[in-house]
């Protein structure tokens, strides 16, 4: 007889980032990972993405791990992560900007994101968020 598995539930990361090429290069290394991977390209994008989690007969779980750009056209990723903070959401975030500025690092500390500045570690990127997906919750990781 043979023996049934139970599905795997697969960790899903929201990235907002507004370069291409830097969006792409995140959701490659998420991907080899394991994780599923929703893109958005500003933050306006960003803010539906959330929004949508408060829509009737949602059925799609919040993202285990938010990873943004502090930088974006239509409102910065700091102004929404910030808000997410205010409306009492916990999940993990790491910030990531171009620009090293000591009030993008005060806010990702004060509301508890991980700081990364571009270029981006990719080998580093992928331990951090698998860190974080492991702490926030009992999400299983393919393996």
């Amino acid at each position: 007889m043979g023996t049934t598995k139970e599905p795997r539930h697969v960790a899903r990361v929201l990235v907002a980032e507004d370069d291409d090429d830097g969006r792409e290069m995140l959701a490659v290394a998420l991907r080899q990972i394991g994780v599923e991977v929703d893109l958005v390209e500003d933050g306006g994008r960003f803010l539906v993405a959330i929004a949508s989690q408060y829509r009737e007969g949602n059925i799609v779980p919040p993202p285990e791990l938010i990873v943004t750009d502090v930088n974006m056209p239509v409102c910065s990723g700091l102004s929404v992560f910030e808000a997410l903070r205010a409306a009492h959401w916990n999940t993990p975030v790491i910030v990531v900007t171009g620009r090293d500025t000591p009030a993008a690092r005060q806010s990702a500390a004060k509301f508890g994101a991980t700081f990364m500045l571009k270029p981006v570690d990719l080998d580093v990127f992928q331990k951090t968020a698998l860190r974080l997906i492991s702490a926030s919750n009992s999400v299983l990781l393919p393996t």
